[in-house]
């Protein structure tokens, strides 16, 4: 008897419990008739779920513990220097005899996985890896086929302000999925049929639900935004794709044995804004005594209390306004030149998106190089 090939299929940010509503709903025909005939295991990824590297985890096959990394990002403690580096250890695939064909998969290094066919690094949210493809040209290969990918602009959107926004952003990454699906089936039917394990990663429910979490969860804070009908019913047509999808695959494919999983969700997010923000506001003042951080007039609120932005707002702005990059201060005349105050902030500029990132050189080594900046 022929062993049977396998072909598994990863969620990346997929929310169970949405799917599960989803499916009792009638909405997920696909999934639900999978469910049905098959075996469902619930996995528990213990204190490794907050390591952010979930994806590395399933592309290596090993623990923080045996790769010896527990984040993405690297932190210095004397230079207060930080930076997101991508992975470095093998994929699993380099151990196997078998055929492999990977699809996007995060965070798995073709380099080191020479018997390993595919692409990495098209549309997803956390490549862990730089774009790759083997053979070489197989990533342009299917730009000329499918055309680019289609939600780039929204792979880390922030859309909330706007009804407009979030349906264009709904929009895209529905049709993100549906050509996901079509190269999938093309690449693993056509142009790399010869394979014993195939393995297709959807990222898109990740990217849509960062942005859209708020049609579905009445407690969130935003939730009471105009856009919140659109984020819903955006999130429903991108996991209604993504059931299209596996339903597809699964028809192109009889003989393979399919595995569908999901790595992690969504739920309420309580360390972002205290580990960003907060922590190193109060590490500022109980160094010098005062505050960095500016007052901020908000000119509305939603219903929850929180602010409520212009369609065309950021936090981004709004934060840095708050929390202003060193370059916003004059250099004092104290023998410490405008030069060497520029040339401090690019040494810390590395993920300068962290809303606390301005405060680290006040924070790094023996103390302060410049508290006279703050104004």
């Amino acid at each position: 008897m022929s062993r049977r090939r396998v072909l598994a299929i990863g969620l990346d940010g997929y929310e169970i419990s949405l799917a599960e509503s989803m499916m009792a709903q009638g909405l997920l025909p696909h999934m639900r008739a999978l469910q049905k005939r098959s075996a469902r295991f619930a996995l528990d990824h213990g204190q490794a779920r907050y390591s952010g590297l979930a994806w590395e985890h399933v592309s290596t096959g090993l623990s923080p513990e045996a790769i010896r990394r527990w984040s993405a990002v690297t932190f210095d403690p004397q230079s207060y220097k930080v930076a997101q580096v991508p992975t470095s250890a093998m994929p699993f695939t380099a151990r196997l005899s078998s055929r492999v064909v990977v699809l996007d998969l995060p965070y798995c290094d073709l380099g080191k996985a020479p018997n390993t066919l595919g692409f990495t690094n098209w549309g997803a949210h956390d490549p862990g890896v730089a774009p790759q493809s083997r053979p070489d040209g197989l990533l342009d290969e299917i730009e000329a086929r499918f055309g680019p990918y289609p939600a780039t602009d929204y792979i880390y959107g922030f859309t909330w302000p706007s009804v407009e926004k979030t349906e264009l952003a709904a929009a895209a990454l529905k049709r993100a999925v549906d050509v996901r699906a079509a190269s999938a089936a093309w690449l693993l039917k056509e142009r790399l049929p010869e394979w014993d394990l195939a393995m297709v990663v959807v990222s898109e429910a990740h990217s849509a639900i960062e942005q859209m979490w708020h049609g579905i969860d009445r407690q969130h804070d935003v939730s009471g935004a105009p856009s919140a009908a659109a984020a819903r019913n955006g999130l429903h047509a991108i996991y209604a794709a993504i059931d299209d999808l596996t339903g597809l695959l699964m028809d192109e494919f009889p003989d393979a044995d399919v595995v569908l999983f999901a790595m992690h969700g969504m739920g309420s997010n309580g360390a972002d804004i205290a580990s960003m923000a907060l922590l190193g506001e109060l590490l500022f003042r109980k160094r010098f005594g005062r505050p960095y951080m500016r007052e901020e007039a908000w000119a509305a609120r939603l219903p929850s209390g929180a602010p409520a932005l212009p369609d065309d707002g950021s936090w981004h702005f709004r934060l840095e306004a708050m929390i202003p990059p060193l370059w916003h201060f004059k250099p004092p005349a104290s023998g410490i030149g405008e030069d060497f105050v520029y040339a401090r902030e690019r040494d810390y500029a590395v993920i300068e998106w962290m809303p606390g990132h301005p405060l680290s050189p006040f924070l790094a080594g023996n103390g302060c190089f410049c508290a006279s900046l703050v104004l």
